[in-house]
C-alpha cells in the first residue's frame, strides 16, 4: 500500500467501488483526527474542527474554500 501523500484525488461518482476494510486500515492512521462513521447505511470520512469564535470559523472555512477552490 502507498502513502496517501502520493495519490491523486478523484472525485466520488456513482458505481464507485468503497474503500475495502485493509484499505481502510492501511490510509486511516495517515489522517490524524479523521474517522469512519457511517449514515443512512453509508460509511464517510469525516473531520471535526473547532474554533474559538465565530471569525475564526468563518476565517477557516474562507481558507477552505480558497483551496478547495484551487483543486
Amino acid at each position: 500500500m502507498t502513502d496517501l501523500a502520493d495519490k491523486s484525488c478523484a472525485a466520488c461518482r456513482a458505481g464507485a467501488p468503497p474503500a475495502t476494510p485493509a484499505e481502510i486500515a492501511a490510509y486511516l492512521p495517515q489522517l490524524p483526527g479523521w474517522r469512519i462513521t457511517e449514515a443512512d447505511g453509508i460509511k464517510r470520512l469525516e473531520k471535526s474542527f473547532s474554533c474559538k469564535n465565530f471569525a475564526a470559523a468563518l476565517a477557516l472555512i474562507f481558507l477552505l474554500g480558497v483551496f478547495l477552490g484551487q483543486i
